[in-house]
């Protein structure tokens, strides 16, 4: 089965749809695919695998669509919410997926898969590693937002725990995108907070 839609209807409107298959009815791609949607489980916390690890790095609101999904191309699998990117080895054909591994349709947004995979960084430097708990860590006092220094940059801890998969200790380097992050799961490149 492929998705025709990432879109998770409301309880109402997926009951809607049972009682359509209750009926004898047959349903439309459009509404099995709400229905896959409003039935998949949510990301774990912690990911445990590869998959989730990327899968959390789905953009879940905002109008870019190709950002929605995690591409998979040659046995890596990348998802990007604008601010990191997430990618590791993954079993699946190339091609868009949810969040959840399902297969999906979208021409659009399989058009913008090369951008996801083009953050990926060409060459590797030098990897230091840190202590999570060794960075500065100080709030952004015009945005309300917990950042912690790494090496000479500054980052958004909401993107750079999930990123390290909530590690103590990870290996970094500085790339042009901001940093890029290794943990057991993948690699993350995670961009760098401006201060104003």
């Amino acid at each position: 089965m492929k998705l025709e839609t990432l879109d998770r209807p409301k309880k109402a409107e997926a009951f809607e749809i049972v009682l359509k298959i209750a009926s004898g009815e047959t349903l439309t791609p459009h509404e099995a695919s709400l229905l896959v949607n409003y039935f998949s489980p949510p990301l774990p916390a912690k990911p445990k695998t590869p998959w989730d690890y990327v899968a959390k790095a789905v953009e879940r609101i905002g109008g870019r669509k190709f950002l929605n999904y995690v591409h998979v191309r040659g046995g890596t699998a990348y998802a990007s919410d604008g601010k990191r990117m997430h990618y590791a080895p993954v079993d699946k054909q190339d091609g868009l997926y949810s969040a959840a591994g399902v297969s999906a349709v979208d021409a659009e947004a399989q058009r913008f898969g090369d951008s996801i995979e083009g953050l990926k960084p060409k060459t590797l430097g030098q990897w230091e590693t840190v202590k999570l708990d060794d960075c500065e860590k100080f709030l952004d006092p015009e945005k309300q937002i917990q950042v912690v220094k790494v090496g000479e940059g500054t980052f958004n801890l909401q993107y750079l725990k999930p990123a390290i998969n909530h590690q103590a200790d990870f290996r970094y380097q500085v790339v042009p995108q901001g940093i890029l992050v290794e943990c057991g799961m993948g690699m993350a490149v995670v961009a760098e907070y401006r201060i104003k």
